[in-house]
């Protein structure tokens, strides 16, 4: 969700008086940084705006594949904490995407824990390179997303979701076992 539909970003920088969430790492270290979205409160996950073409970029999804689930991270290992962020996300889909069934929104307590989701028929579109290393590695297919290319990951869901001709499907096979 984060950086992909939902503009973490811009809502953190509100909390913290204009610091980025990596800013703040890196002068008081990530523990404090966490610390403001952890203590934020459920309001603050439920009325982020959505990330830079995330609106277009889930329509796609939803128009092009069968299933489209959410994957995220509540960002901590903490229960209670994690309660709270849980809860803001997913008031957040009911109002941005009434239509998406809660069984379709998976909320892992960090984001090293996505590669366990990972399957060879799955799609894991992400902000972060090191989640889709995990998710590449762990057998699934991994897009890097940037919002301010988000044209691009649509164009490879696009290339992702079109039959494979006969033509490529026999130098596949053929390639293989010569």
């Amino acid at each position: 969700m984060d950086g992909v539909l939902v503009d973490f970003g811009s809502g953190y920088r509100k909390l913290t008086k204009g610091m980025s969430m990596k800013d703040m790492a890196e002068k008081y270290g990530a523990d404090v940084a966490r610390k403001h979205f952890l203590k934020a409160g459920v309001n603050f996950w439920a009325t982020l705006d959505w990330e830079y073409g995330g609106k277009e970029l889930f329509e796609t999804a939803a128009r092009l594949f069968n299933t489209v689930r959410i994957l995220s991270s509540a960002g901590t290992t903490d229960p209670e904490k994690g309660k709270m962020v849980v809860a803001g996300k997913r008031l957040w889909i009911k109002t941005n995407l009434p239509s998406t069934s809660m069984s379709d929104v998976i909320i892992v307590p960090g984001k090293h824990v996505k590669k366990t989701y990972a399957t060879k028929n799955s799609i894991l579109v992400d902000d972060m390179p090191s989640t889709i290393r995990d998710w590449n590695a762990a057998g699934g297919y991994g897009i890097l997303h940037a919002s301010g290319r988000y044209k691009k990951t649509i164009e490879d869901l696009e290339d992702i979701s079109r039959p494979i001709k006969i033509t490529e499907l026999v130098k596949r096979f053929v390639g293989r076992y010569l």
